[in-house]
């Protein structure tokens, strides 16, 4: 990842090894890459974002590390099978959804 963050030879570093160490461990232990790890941490905090904020996709993308709408739009679409805003849309929190109790 070009920015810092989470990003898989950013992480090696934190860890103090060479990133294809890290990847066999990761694997080995796991039986998951490490980058299919950090993209799903990606999309779930995507998921949280577009169900419960109005914050634009460019946005959303920019805060979940991609490296722009258009990946991230790809990406989630693969991962989710539906859009940023399809998700949006079909998961929206709304205050009309909260039932006020007596």
């Amino acid at each position: 990842m070009r920015h810092g963050g989470l990003g898989v030879e950013n992480l090696a570093n934190h860890v103090g090894v060479f990133r294809r160490t890290l990847e066999r461990a990761f694997f080995n232990t796991l039986e998951m890459a490490v980058l299919g790890a950090i993209q799903r941490l990606r999309i779930r905090k995507a998921r949280s974002l577009l169900s419960n904020t109005a914050l634009p996709i460019e946005i959303i993308a920019g805060a979940c590390r991609f490296s722009n709408h258009r990946r991230f739009g790809i990406v989630f679409k693969g991962e989710m099978q539906k859009t940023p805003t399809q998700f949006r849309q079909a998961n929206r929190f709304s205050r009309d959804d909260v039932r006020h109790y007596p």
